[in-house]
């Protein structure tokens, strides 16, 4: 018998509210965020992260969608190589772009400077000494 059933989370109206809102916008509720609904007040801070991010002046939904695509596959964290590729397709990429991005990062469609970053960030994961 499992300790924790995260299909209980939902019970929890604000996690419910959470759940609802992320359905609606990205039609699903991705396995990570099913497991911070364990704990309301755990979920609400990555949730009040997110929403940090998605109104940052400079890092734009783009950029940190490719960082977190990137970092994924770096890492063989399938899961989240799959939302977060579901989520440059939102943006207009298709497999072949994303495809071509694992292996030539100036291929993304962001400005310079992110791409800069992007480089940065994937150097920073292969090469971290």
């Amino acid at each position: 018998m499992a300790l924790l059933n995260i299909n209980d989370n939902e019970k929890n109206e604000q996690v419910a509210k959470v759940f609802s809102v992320m359905r609606e916008q990205i039609g699903e509720v991705p396995k990570p965020m099913r497991l911070f609904g364990i704990s309301p007040a755990i979920m609400m801070t990555y949730i009040n992260s997110i929403e940090y991010y998605k109104n940052h002046p400079s890092l734009t939904f783009a950029l940190l969608s490719s960082i977190r695509y990137l970092v994924a596959t770096e890492t063989c964290y399938n899961s989240c190589m799959a939302f977060n590729g579901k989520m440059l397709k939102m943006q207009g990429m298709t497999d072949e772009d994303i495809a071509k991005l694992k292996s030539d990062l100036g291929t993304a469609p962001l400005e310079e400077k992110e791409i800069a970053m992007l480089r940065f960030v994937v150097t920073g994961i292969r090469e971290p000494e």
